[in-house]
C-alpha cells in the first residue's frame, strides 16, 4: 500500500514566510546598530538599509512566483483618492505642523530657503529610506496581515510592527512615536492600493527632522 505524504498547503507556506519576514528586517536592523560604530561600514547603512527590507520581500514574491513590483504595490496606478490625500497631508498638513512646532516648541535649524540641503536628504529618503521601509511595510506585511485581520486592525498592528523596528534599530524607546506616522502611511496604501503615495509622504515626513531637531525635546 502506497503511503502519500501530503503536502504542505500553500496557505501554510506563506504564514511561515510572513512570520520570517516579519523578524527578519528587524535581525538586520539590528546589525545596522553594531555596524554604526565603524566608519567604513557605516558607508554601507544605506545599501543595507534598502536590503534589510527588499530583499527578504523580493525572495518572497520570487517564492510565490509573481511579479515583486506588481506584486507589492511599486507599479500598481495609485487610486485618484490616494493622491490627493497625499497632497493635502504633504503640502497643507505638515507644513502646518511645522509652523505649529517651530513657533511652540523647538526652532527651525536650518535655512528652510537652502534648496540644495533639502533636495540632497529628499532624494536620499526617496531611495534609501522611504522606499526601502515602504515596500516591505505596506507592501509586503500590511497586505499579508488583510488577509488574516480586518483591515483596520491590521493597519494597527502594521504601524506597531513598524515602530518596533525602528526602536530595534535606533535602540531608544521613544521611537515608538513612529507608530502614529506609521498608521498614515499604511492609511495611504490602504486608500489608493499603491505604496507610491506612501513613499513620497513617508519622505517628505521625514523633512520634518531635518528642520525641527525634535530629538532635542522628546
Amino acid at each position: 500500500m502506497d503511503v502519500h505524504v501530503a503536502e504542505e498547503a500553500p496557505e501554510s507556506k506563506e504564514l511561515k514566510l510572513s512570520v520570517v519576514l516579519i523578524f527578519l528586517p528587524v535581525a538586520l536592523a539590528l546589525l545596522q546598530f553594531f555596524t554604526a560604530y565603524g566608519d567604513s561600514l557605516g558607508s554601507f547603512l544605506p545599501t543595507c538599509n534598502v536590503l534589510a527590507w527588499v530583499l527578504p520581500a523580493y525572495l518572497y514574491a520570487q517564492f510565490l512566483k509573481r511579479d515583486p513590483l506588481i506584486e507589492f504595490g511599486v507599479l500598481t496606478p495609485p487610486r485618484l483618492s490616494g493622491w490627493v490625500e497625499m497632497g493635502l497631508l504633504s503640502f497643507v498638513g505638515l507644513p502646518m505642523y511645522v509652523l505649529i512646532v517651530h513657533f511652540g516648541i523647538v526652532r527651525i535649524q536650518h535655512d528652510p530657503w537652502d534648496i540644495a540641503l533639502w533636495g540632497r536628504f529628499l532624494i536620499h529618503q526617496l531611495f534609501f529610506v522611504a522606499l526601502a521601509e515602504e515596500f516591505y511595510f505596506r507592501g509586503v506585511l500590511q497586505p499579508a496581515l488583510e488577509k488574516r485581520l480586518p483591515k483596520y486592525p491590521a493597519l494597527i498592528v502594521g504601524a506597531l510592527l513598524f515602530a518596533l523596528a525602528h526602536v530595534a534599530a535606533d535602540q531608544h524607546f521613544l521611537r515608538m512615536l513612529v507608530f502614529f506616522p506609521g498608521l498614515l502611511f499604511g492609511w495611504l496604501k490602504m486608500r489608493s492600493g499603491s505604496i507610491v503615495p506612501s513613499v513620497l509622504f513617508h519622505a517628505f515626513s521625514n523633512l520634518v527632522y531635518l528642520f525641527l531637531p525634535l530629538h532635542e525635546v522628546l
